[in-house]
């Protein structure tokens, strides 16, 4: 993924006292997504959200803040 991809805005980077990185995963596979959840446990200051294929567009569109609901409706 692009540095943009990877939770910044497209004006740049954001601030960390301002807003938490986001992280999507996107995985049919429970391990992965069991792994993804107990990493963001570990991690402060990241927002990670795990996603089924079937939502990845959501996914995407949360990563890239141009949602701001972590979950589809």
């Amino acid at each position: 993924m692009s540095g943009c991809e990877a939770g910044e805005s497209p004006a740049g980077p954001a601030s960390a006292t301002t807003r938490k990185l986001r992280v999507a995963i996107v995985a049919d596979e429970h391990w992965v997504r069991v792994a993804s959840r107990i990493e963001s446990a570990l991690i402060p200051g990241v927002h990670y959200e795990v996603y089924d294929r079937e939502h990845a567009v959501h996914a995407r569109a949360w990563l890239l803040r141009q949602t701001d609901d972590p979950r589809p409706r």
